[in-house]
């Protein structure tokens, strides 16, 4: 199965979201020991259920926590929001750098990124995954994934009359702004 996930999506490196804090990536960087110090990461979140990691007693992860979730579109990745948006304000405030990672770094782990930076960093779905897709081109939540975030913005904006995203907003190309 990880081969399969793997050959589909084969980008090994992690995608700097925010910078000098937020990072997506895949199964194959969240047990990369190396490059997570090189980088300087200090809390992996496995959103997986597939793949967990013990993490050595030399290595500079001092946190490491999973959130189970399944990669399928009735999995409830919403019961996780307030876990995860925990997790990741903590590491924020200390000044230090998690990587937020599932199987391929496709769905799960951009999902909750997605929903961490419309509840803590005051985005619209549009403008959350338009810069999530922009830092890291392989995102594509699954169909539940999307249905629970258009619910997170209904829930955080409840003026609003008309969701962000519109069907065809998740199949366009999003690049980076080179400054």
């Amino acid at each position: 199965m990880m081969s399969h996930y793997y050959r589909r999506y084969p980008t090994g490196d992690m995608s700097c979201i925010l910078d000098d804090f937020l990072y997506v990536g895949n199964f194959k960087t969240g047990k990369d020991w190396q490059s997570l110090a090189r980088v300087g990461i200090t809390h992996v979140l496995n959103c997986a259920t597939e793949w967990t990691h013990r993490v050595p007693k030399d290595c500079p992860v001092r946190y490491y926590q999973s959130l189970g979730l399944r990669d399928v579109p009735s999995e409830s990745v919403s019961r996780a929001f307030q876990q995860a948006f925990a997790i990741l304000e903590t590491v924020r405030a200390k000044g230090e750098r998690i990587l937020v990672h599932c199987m391929a770094g496709v769905s799960r782990a951009p999902t909750i990124v997605i929903a961490y930076l419309m509840a803590h960093h005051g985005m619209t779905l549009k403008q959350a995954y338009v810069h999530v897709k922009s830092r890291r081109q392989i995102v594509n939540p699954n169909q539940g994934f999307r249905l629970q975030l258009i619910a997170l913005e209904a829930h955080l904006n409840p003026t609003m009359l008309f969701a962000t995203m519109q069907p065809q907003d998740w199949e366009k190309r999003y690049t980076r702004n080179k400054q």
